[in-house]
């Protein structure tokens, strides 16, 4: 037995629907299914693991910095 559909529109950037097609073309995948694997992983409360690059660095910065001010304070420093 088959699960109820229903037909939704969404209105994207033409930018991010052409990613999300390319993206689902390669993973070969239809954009319908892409859409339904997203909505999946909300209702289960599922969220991305980081990506490596930034697991590797997180919690490596003390708690007590105040990470906005200290990039402020570079920007400026830089570009002054």
């Amino acid at each position: 037995m088959s699960e109820a559909t229903a037909k939704m529109t969404i209105r994207l950037p033409e930018e991010d629907l052409l990613g999300a097609k390319r993206y689902a073309s390669k993973h070969r995948l239809t954009l319908s299914s892409l859409v339904v694997r997203y909505f999946e992983r909300l209702r289960l409360g599922e969220e991305s693991p980081l990506p490596a690059e930034i697991a590797d660095v997180a919690g490596t910065l003390p708690r007590r910095i105040d990470v906005r001010r200290a990039y402020v304070a570079g920007m400026e420093a830089k570009h002054a």
